[in-house]
């Protein structure tokens, strides 16, 4: 459990600097209106991605029985109800308690033709929407080599100390987005059918972090997860590198699944103490709590290569935003690992349009270690 005084602490800096109704600063630093184009979402290797919009509703309720760590059955209401647009569904978990959750579901036009569909669910990050972030993929489910269902779910609002948006930081008991998670694959499941091969995670930063969660929780369902600026905090030097203040309310399981899903990686500049991002580096703050995520990055590549996985690992020296390979190099990604890919194919086939600053790694380089920041070596920032 959260230690208190540290979070008599926290809770002054965290008073002062948020108000609890509202999100002050995005950590998502590529929110756009509606005018952005398909190419625009596309995007060049070394450029920002995103846009777009989608709505809907639904009313029948179903119990299913999810895949949850403990015996506690999902209410998931409106799985035969889910189409195009925005879905609610009403969760009820050891965390969830009845909450009502919001995603939104892309379609492929064809999804009525078949049993069976690969899902990727796609997280945005602090301060931004699911209304914003579907554009990073939405624009693709109707590609010719792996037409896909395109999950992007909407985050909680949850504020410091339990999360950032998202349940993402005191996991000890589970997480609403893992029960989200299930929720959402046994409604698929129910109406279209899941592809087992091919369930994927992506996100940017809060998002990123929420998809390395699933990961740590529900791995032996995972083909293979994609982030920008993301972190594990169950890496006890990832965790650390939070300082004693932030690292002292953050929980995570260990992870002990033996899928050893391939994950690839993409991180900012380090910058020097003076840069608190998140432009010229990958740092981002916000009432009282501070990340650095190209330590992040860095450390958790050594940390499931580790553990067995296989990490692509691209450092695109910029801030904190979603550059290095882009929504089609994404895809392809996802494509060519599947569940149960213990060796990439990339390993002997390296794709020719990645980038120099892009590397495979399948075992740890303690030379990419950065070394422990103190705490009092960089401001935490406070919007």
């Amino acid at each position: 459990m959260k230690k208190l005084g540290m979070l008599a602490l926290f809770m002054c800096v965290f008073a002062l600097s948020c108000d609890d109704n509202k999100k002050t600063t995005a950590d998502n630093d590529l929110v756009t209106d509606d005018t952005q184009t398909e190419s625009d979402v596309m995007g060049d290797a070394d450029q920002p991605l995103i846009d777009a919009d989608q709505s809907g509703a639904d009313e029948d309720e179903l119990l299913v029985e999810g895949d949850a760590a403990t015996d506690t059955d999902t209410v998931v209401p409106g799985c035969a109800g889910l189409k195009e647009g925005e879905n609610t569904l009403i969760v009820n978990g050891d965390e969830s308690k009845d909450l009502t959750r919001t995603f939104l579901l892309n379609l492929p036009t064809t999804v009525d033709s078949k049993k069976g569909w690969p899902v990727i669910f796609n997280f945005h990050g602090y301060g931004d929407t699911a209304a914003n972030f579907e554009g990073l993929l939405s624009g693709f489910v109707d590609n010719a080599e792996m037409p896909f269902i395109l999950v992007t779910p909407e985050d909680t609002d949850i504020a410091l100390p339990s999360g950032v948006d998202w349940d993402i930081l005191n996991l000890g008991n589970g997480s609403i987005e893992v029960e989200l998670f299930d929720a959402i694959l046994a409604c698929i499941e129910e109406k279209w059918g899941v592809d087992e091969e091919h369930i994927h995670l992506a996100g940017f930063s809060a998002g990123s972090i929420t998809a390395d969660s699933i990961g740590v929780m529900r791995g032996d369902q995972i083909a293979s997860i994609f982030t920008y600026s993301g972190a594990y905090f169950s890496d006890a030097k990832a965790k650390a590198d939070l300082g004693a203040m932030a690292s002292g309310f953050i929980t995570w399981p260990e992870m002990t699944v033996t899928n050893k899903y391939v994950q690839a990686m993409m991180h900012g500049a380090e910058g020097d103490t003076a840069c608190t991002g998140p432009t010229d580096c990958d740092k981002w703050g916000g009432s009282g709590f501070y990340i650095n995520f190209n330590h992040m990055a860095r450390f958790d590549a050594n940390y499931l290569t580790e553990m067995g996985h296989t990490v692509i690992i691209c450092e695109h020296a910029l801030g904190h935003t979603n550059a290095g390979l882009n929504s089609q190099q994404m895809l392809q990604f996802f494509r060519d690992h599947p569940r149960g890919t213990t060796v990439s194919p990339y390993a002997t086939n390296w794709p020719a349009d990645y980038p120099a600053y892009c590397t495979l790694m399948t075992e740890p380089d303690p030379t990419i270690e950065p070394g422990y920041e103190a705490p009092d070596e960089d401001v935490l920032l406070t919007d």
